[in-house]
């Protein structure tokens, strides 16, 4: 597959949305969002907690707005949010 970027791109030409995985080998764009999460105030955070199966589970997803940056686009184009689910 190709570059993020370059996907990302195509996908906004075409005036649709994506989401984007952010893992460790696209380092820039990776510690970009974990700056997001380490510096900023969420946005919106959503808990669930589920009972089944013989377990108990939680799971947590916060969302910040990268309004945030100064220049959100020189991550992915047209980038608006971060995500981040922790389970």
């Amino acid at each position: 597959m190709g570059c993020q970027k370059t996907i990302a791109s195509k996908i906004v030409e075409k005036e649709a949305d994506y989401i984007l995985a952010s893992k460790g080998n696209h380092e820039t764009f990776y510690h970009e969002v974990i700056k997001l999460f380490d510096n900023e105030v969420l946005t919106n955070e959503s808990v669930q907690e589920n009972k089944g199966h013989g377990r108990f589970e939680t799971r947590v997803c916060r969302v910040i707005s990268a309004s945030r940056l100064p220049d959100p686009a020189c991550i992915m184009p047209a980038f608006a949010a971060a995500g981040s689910n922790c389970t």
